[in-house]
């Protein structure tokens, strides 16, 4: 039997509403929400319609990206470039 987390450990997130113009009608095949883990996010799939309609139609289920994520969390990003506290504390690197 495949191992699940609790549920207090997934994540319902919403998808972003859609954009209809008045003559448009809601797609029945727009997503609503998706459930993650902790370490997961989404990405979003968008349909757009000859009428002018845009709606989410699916998703991606991505990795999350952690080094980010920890620097977000200690406090680290500020300011005008989200980059700048992370190359003053030596956190960027290249691959090169």
């Amino acid at each position: 039997m495949p191992k699940t987390l609790p549920t207090s450990k997934q994540r319902v997130v919403h998808a972003p509403p859609p954009t209809l113009p008045s003559s448009a009608a809601l797609s029945p095949n727009r997503v609503l929400s998706v459930v993650l883990k902790p370490n997961e996010d989404v990405e979003w799939i968008w349909t757009s319609t000859s009428d002018g309609a845009t709606y989410v139609s699916g998703y991606t289920i991505v990795k999350r990206k952690m080094l980010i994520g920890c620097i977000a969390r200690a406090g680290l990003v500020h300011g005008a470039n989200p980059l700048e506290p992370i190359i003053e504390h030596g956190l960027l690197w290249s691959s090169s």
